[in-house]
């Protein structure tokens, strides 16, 4: 039986003497654990050591003087369980988690630096491994926005193109250098022996997003990446703009013009192609994209994509497939726009920092001043269907004040049905950790200095989060107040990307030293023995250097390293080093395929699966 004892130091410790198996994934969670091991018989076979305690003399029960007391060796930590114990003390006694817990082990628990495609689709297939599935919507009930073709040439003299950006392809001594021009893709294969391929965007890259698919047997996946630019072309004057705070920017001229990219990608002939680029210089600039997880009736519309952007606002944009050449368009008015009202002012309202979708039908955000708010995307059927009056769903479900700072990020999940937790940071001191169900009581912890975005798993049932600036941590959804536990530790984290949607236990971390690394972070949180960072073998995958050349190095050797390293330097690297965005595919047909990017401009794509 599981017990709680006191040590010495009157601290608790979990007691699992005489648990038979541990890890044993043979044994159900609700097997019966022997009780004849008691605190006597553990006693009697540790050694004993006499502590002369001195009585308070006021004590009515006991004599003045002093007793005789035994102590047992020093009791077993939680990471020092096995697999079945540690479970049970972070979940309980659930049945159906476990089993898929144990089946999660058996699935990963060898992956360590990709995803084998053919293995993926087989689990998916069996069961073993759980797909979400996503809800078909009619796309006539999201409004339509106003768009306007242009041509190339007009599009380019709005935004402004970088000028070429000199790489230089390094491996195991070997060098070649390349010109990247705007929109120009170099194969990555003959230099570094890898199915990757690298192109200058033609502007600054502040965020990606990949098309979730709940699909098999899809020819194109796409790849949504947003884009800044600045008539001084200077990264110095970019990077202190205050277009780019946080807390929005509400002056009259805009310097800063931005866009958004769609790249298709053709999984039979791997091949990369820029599908749309839409001119967004009217809502300013944005650094969250994601997609609408959705499947939509006909297929003249890709998807919806959403980001809250420097205006305060959250504006959500249709995205039209095309197959063909790119589309070149200028948005004049998003399908839907969300924003928080100021009670007091019509005129006001108040600024949008971050959002989340909430289980794919409404999305919670945060704002400058501390509140959140709940907005509902439309549905299959409206809810007021029935009604002479139309459902406004720009009108927010509830606004509610959290913190007393501005929110910079939240994360959602749901654990169980109609169950949802949310979590979000904040420009002050505390974090936050509540149940969306109910509200009033919340679960406070430091807060992260990391501006890097909250994410969730949601298989695993896990938050994920910068812990300071250097380390990677995830947090138990059942347990949020307690400290983080690191995943990977190295320089400044400027960005990483697990699989929110597919679900495999792999992350990608990049840092403001041009490094991207990858790890599996499920063999430490499931492993069958203590839990320990040894069992962590972090990879890294590329290198950025700044070369004497005023150009861009990329160094394509792997180097295996430490999930904790005993020395973090200092961030002094140049600006243009720094992975701004890094992100998996998230359909099945490409899982073990990413794409990462850096402030400069330059993208990077690779389908890690030696097989395709």
């Amino acid at each position: 039986m599981l017990q709680l004892d006191l040590d010495n130091d009157g601290d608790t410790f979990l007691n699992t003497n005489g648990a038979p198996g541990g890890g044993n994934n043979e044994h159900s969670v609700n097997d019966d654990i022997p009780k004849e091991t008691t605190k006597t018989k553990r006693n009697a076979r540790a050694p004993e050591t006499k502590v002369n305690l001195p009585i308070d003399a006021s004590t009515s029960q006991m004599k003045a003087g002093s007793m005789n007391t035994t102590t047992t060796t020093a009791p077993r930590t939680i990471r020092d369980l096995a697999f079945k114990p540690r479970f049970i003390n972070v979940n309980g006694y659930d049945e159906e988690l476990y089993e898929e817990a144990k089946n999660y082990i058996n699935n990963w628990s060898t992956s360590l630096f990709y995803v084998d495609e053919k293995r993926f689709k087989d689990i998916v297939g069996n069961g073993s491994h759980k797909s979400e599935v996503f809800q078909l919507v009619d796309e006539s009930l999201y409004p339509k926005g106003k768009t306007k073709e242009i041509q190339q040439l007009e599009f380019d003299s709005e935004f402004g193109n970088l000028n070429e950006i000199t790489v230089t392809l390094k491996k195991e001594g070997s060098s070649k250098s390349e010109k990247l021009l705007p929109g120009q893709i170099v194969s990555l294969r003959d230099s570094f022996t890898r199915n990757a391929f690298i192109l200058n965007v033609g502007g600054y890259v502040t965020s990606s997003s990949w098309l979730p698919c709940d699909g098999l047997n899809n020819e194109f996946t796409y790849l949504a990446v947003s884009v800044i630019n600045i008539a001084s072309q200077k990264i110095q004057d970019l990077i202190i703009h205050p277009e780019l705070s946080i807390l929005g920017f509400n002056g009259d001229t805009k310097e800063v013009n931005s866009s958004i990219q769609i790249w298709r990608y053709e999984f039979n002939t791997q091949q990369f192609q820029l599908s749309t680029k839409i001119l967004t210089n009217k809502f300013g600039v944005t650094s969250n994209l994601s997609w609408a997880k959705k499947n939509f009736k006909t297929t003249n519309v890709l998807g919806f994509l959403l980001g809250s952007f420097s205006d305060g606002k959250l504006h959500v944009f249709e995205i039209p497939r095309n197959e063909g050449d790119c589309n070149y368009l200028v948005s004049e008015s998003p399908s839907i726009t969300y924003e928080v009202k100021d009670d007091l002012s019509s005129k006001k309202h108040s600024t949008i920092t971050c959002y989340s979708l909430l289980e794919n039908d409404s999305i919670v955000v945060g704002t400058a001043d501390g509140y959140l708010a709940e907005f509902i995307l439309p549905q299959v059927e409206s809810p007021t269907s029935n009604s002479a009056v139309e459902e406004d769903i720009t009108i927010p479900s509830f606004i509610e004040l959290i913190a007393d700072s501005a929110i910079c990020s939240i994360a959602t999940t749901n654990p169980k049905p109609y169950v949802h937790m949310i979590y979000l940071n904040t420009l002050g001191t505390q974090a936050y950790t509540f149940i969306y169900e109910n509200r009033r009581f919340h679960s406070e912890r430091m807060a992260s200095v990391s501006l890097a975005p909250l994410k969730s798993h949601h298989h695993l049932r896990l938050f994920f989060g910068v812990d300071g600036h250097d380390t990677l941590a995830y947090s138990q959804v059942k347990s949020p107040q307690e400290r983080p536990i690191l995943a990977f530790k190295t320089e400044n984290i400027t960005s990483y990307g697990i699989s929110e949607h597919l679900g495999h236990p792999l992350a990608l971390i990049g840092n403001s030293f041009g490094e991207a690394y990858i790890v599996n972070f499920a063999r430490k949180l499931l492993n069958n023995t203590k839990t320990s960072n040894k069992v962590l073998i972090p990879l890294r995958l590329w290198k950025f250097e700044k070369n004497s050349n005023n150009g861009i190095d990329l160094i394509g050797d792997y180097v295996s390293t430490v999930a904790e390293k005993p020395i973090v330097k200092v961030s002094t690297a140049d600006p243009e080093l720094n992975i701004s965005s890094i992100s998996w595919c998230e359909d099945l047909e490409g899982s073990s395929m990413y794409a990462m990017s850096t402030i400069s401009g330059l993208l990077l794509v690779e389908r890690l699966d030696p097989s395709t």
